[in-house]
């Protein structure tokens, strides 16, 4: 009985659990007014008021036969066109929750531009790194239809700061530390999906000791300090266990 107590002692004096903000970006998205951009078929799309001078690196424009390009930097559509910038389909709330793909604004938008009416757009600027809500009105498809198209874009000079926590690319734990430790220690994990997990300890002999956690967690990275106080010196395992994933590692106690 008095192993138990000691076993059950751990438990509740056990541990304080913590979800560790880890693995944050910082992204600078323009999130002012929208501005409304609008270039009528065979406008001069030389002149100024028929471009989205977005930044002094960026100004986009579109032929009468051409997609949209980078006046600023190039003379026409090219497959990496608008040069400077990466497109992705979605909104700036997305970012960090890997659901966007940044690539060409063709690739973006399938190679279907005549669709992108009415779909909004990340815009990525490479140079200035920043990030910019799109949404496409219109879109005049065909050769020698003019090039028209129009869309309303957020706006900011100076760009607003926001940190989001990006979920990491799969299941991740972390050697315990301090190792060797006395008597507290902290264990990470990385979860890349919400999802039920069981985190043991178990002894040299390879029996249970301890359910540190045992439940739903959300994706992201975590972190919890086992007080092995009541517990005897010796050498131990922890086990974090998931539908999809299973690691052991080990950790001394040393009093």
């Amino acid at each position: 009985m008095k192993s138990h107590s000691i076993f059950f002692n751990a438990i509740f004096s056990l541990l304080f659990f913590l979800p560790v903000k880890g693995m944050a970006q910082t992204y600078t998205i323009w999130s002012g007014p929208d501005t409304t951009i609008i270039k009528a078929n065979f406008a001069d799309f030389t002149q100024a008021q028929h471009q989205d001078r977005i930044t002094p690196n960026v100004w986009l424009t579109r032929g009468a036969n051409d997609g949209m390009f980078n006046i600023a930097k190039e003379s026409s559509e090219g497959s990496n066109s608008p040069s400077g910038t990466k497109w992705a389909l979605g909104t700036t709330k997305q970012l960090g929750l890997g659901e966007l793909e940044f690539t060409t604004l063709k690739t973006a938008a399938n190679n279907k531009m005549k669709e992108v009416p009415g779909k909004s757009f990340v815009l990525f600027l490479e140079e200035e790194d920043i990030y910019i809500d799109v949404t496409f009105i219109s879109w005049t498809d065909g050769q020698s239809k003019g090039g028209g198209f129009s869309y309303k874009r957020s706006t900011n000079q100076v760009g607003t700061q926001i940190e989001v926590l990006e979920q990491p690319d799969g299941f991740i734990l972390k050697q315990n530390y301090p190792n060797p430790f006395n008597p507290t220690t902290q264990i990470e994990f990385l979860l890349p999906i919400t999802t039920e997990i069981q985190l043991s300890v178990f002894n040299i002999m390879g029996k249970k000791v301890l359910d540190l956690i045992s439940g739903r967690m959300e994706a992201g990275l975590h972190a919890i300090t086992l007080d092995a106080s009541n517990l005897p010196s010796g050498n131990y395992f922890y086990r974090l266990e998931t539908a999809e994933f299973s690691e052991v590692k080990s950790m001394i106690l040393l009093k």
